[in-house]
C-alpha cells in the first residue's frame, strides 16, 4: 500500500515527470519476495520524513505529465490503466504534430529537423511552460550525491568531484547503495535540494568519465546498487550504450545513479521550476538543430545555455522505459518510424522485468503470479 500524505514542496520548486511515453515500473504490486527493500534511511525513518513523499500518488513531485498525441488513444488508454493499477495520478498534455509547427516558430531556423522531433520538442516545451504556471531508492541516492554530509563544516559532499571536478582525471570510488553516507535532510524535495533535472526515463545513458563531454563540469560520483533483482541480467539490457556494465566491470543486477551525460531518449524526466526557466531559454528559444533528448543532454553537460553546472541526475538502467506492443511495429512511435510492414508477435518493455503493461491481466484479476519477461538464465559462471 502506498503511503499517502500531503507533499512538502517549496513553492518555488514545482517539478514534474514529463514523458512522450512512460511505462510505470511495478514497484507497488510486486510480491515482497521479488523486491529488495532498502535498509533504514540513514537520515532517519518515519512517516514525517520528506523522503517518504516518493510513495505518494505523484511520486513526490507536484504533478506528473504524460505527453501523448490525442489521436493515439491506444497509448492513452494503456497509460491510464497502467497508472491506475500503480496508484499514480497523471495529467495528459496533448502532443504536437511537427508538420503543424511553422518554420517561423522554430528558433534560429536553418535546416529543419524531422517533423516528429519538432513535435516532440514543442510538446515538451509546452509542458515545461505549464510548470511555470502552476521513486524511494533513487531519492536516497540523489541525496547522497548532492546533499552535504551530515554535520560537515564546512559542507562537504560524499562525491569529491561535486559540484565541480577538481581536475580532468579524477574518478572517485563507487559509493555502495548498501552503505550510503549520512547526509543533511533535504528541506524542499525528497530527491534533495540541489538537483535541477532528474532523468529517470531514457533509452541509453553514458556514465561520466574524464573522456565525457565537458569533463570539467560534470561530477563523476556514482551510487552502485548490486543484487537489484528488478534489473535484468546484462544480456537482456537494451540500450544504445548497453556495454556500460561490461566496460565498468559491474555484475548482473546492478543499477547505478549518477550525473547525466550523452543521453538518448526522454521517456521520463523531472525538472524544478528554476530549471524549467533555463530550459525555456536554452532549448525553447535557442537554436533547434536536433532532437530534444540531444539538446537536454547538452544542457546537462553545460554545453547549451552557458551554465557551469546543471545538476542532472539519472539512473542506469532507467526506471521508465518504452513499451512496444504486439502488432505492427510502425505504431511504436510518431517521432521516427523505420518499420513499414514489420510485425511484432510479442509485446515487450525494455529493461523492466515485471512490467505493468505486460501484467495488466494479472493485476486486474488480483493475482500475484507476475510475468517476468527477463527471467534469470543459468550462466556458465554459475556452474563453476
Amino acid at each position: 500500500m502506498l503511503i499517502k500524505r500531503p507533499i512538502q514542496i517549496h513553492p518555488t520548486i514545482l517539478p514534474a515527470v514529463v514523458g512522450l511515453f512512460m511505462l510505470v515500473f511495478l514497484f507497488s504490486q510486486l510480491p515482497r519476495s521479488k523486491i529488495q527493500h532498502p535498509p533504514a534511511l540513514n537520515v532517519g525513518a518515519g512517516p514525517s520524513n520528506i523522503l517518504y513523499d516518493v510513495f505518494n500518488e505523484t511520486l513526490g513531485f507536484e504533478k506528473i505529465f504524460v505527453i501523448s498525441l490525442p489521436s493515439r488513444t491506444d497509448r492513452r488508454d494503456g497509460m491510464t490503466l497502467a497508472a491506475a493499477m500503480s496508484n499514480i495520478e497523471i495529467v495528459f498534455i496533448d502532443g504536437v504534430k511537427g508538420d503543424e509547427v511553422p518554420n517561423k516558430a522554430i528558433p534560429k531556423f536553418k535546416n529543419r529537423v524531422k517533423d516528429g522531433e519538432i513535435g516532440s520538442w514543442r510538446a515538451q516545451m509546452n509542458a515545461i511552460q505549464q510548470l511555470k504556471e502552476q521513486l524511494y531508492d533513487f531519492a536516497r541516492s540523489s541525496n547522497a550525491l548532492t546533499q552535504p554530509l551530515l554535520n560537515s563544516d564546512p559542507p562537504k559532499s560524499a562525491d569529491p568531484t561535486y559540484p565541480i571536478p577538481p581536475d580532468a582525471k579524477t574518478i572517485p570510488a563507487d559509493i555502495s547503495f548498501n552503505s550510503l553516507p549520512s547526509t543533511a535532510l533535504p528541506l524542499h524535495s525528497p530527491y534533495g535540494d540541489k538537483w535541477g533535472l532528474l532523468w529517470i526515463g531514457h533509452m541509453g545513458m553514458n556514465v561520466p568519465t574524464p573522456s565525457s563531454p565537458s569533463p570539467e563540469k560534470i561530477p563523476r560520483g556514482r551510487i552502485v546498487r548490486t543484487s537489484d533483482n528488478t534489473v535484468p541480467q546484462i544480456q537482456h539490457l537494451e540500450s544504445f550504450y548497453n556495454d556500460f556494465a561490461e566496460r565498468f566491470g559491474y555484475e548482473n543486477h546492478t543499477r547505478l545513479v549518477h550525473h547525466a551525460t550523452k543521453a538518448i531518449g526522454s521517456a521520463g524526466y523531472a525538472v524544478t521550476q528554476a530549471t524549467a526557466r533555463k530550459l525555456l531559454y536554452a532549448v525553447a528559444l535557442d537554436e533547434v538543430n536536433e532532437g530534444l533528448d540531444h539538446m537536454l543532454s547538452e544542457y546537462c553537460e553545460g554545453r547549451k545555455g552557458g551554465w557551469k553546472h546543471a545538476d542532472c541526475l539519472t539512473t542506469n538502467p532507467a526506471l521508465f522505459n518504452r513499451h512496444r506492443s504486439a502488432g505492427w511495429m510502425g505504431a511504436d512511435g510518431d517521432i521516427q518510424s523505420d518499420y513499414e510492414t514489420d510485425f511484432r508477435e510479442t509485446a515487450q518493455t525494455d529493461n523492466v522485468r515485471w512490467s505493468t503493461r505486460l501484467n495488466m491481466e494479472v493485476l486486474l484479476e488480483g493475482g500475484t503470479e507476475f510475468v517476468d519477461q527477463w527471467p534469470d538464465e543459468l550462466l556458465e559462471s554459475d556452474t563453476l
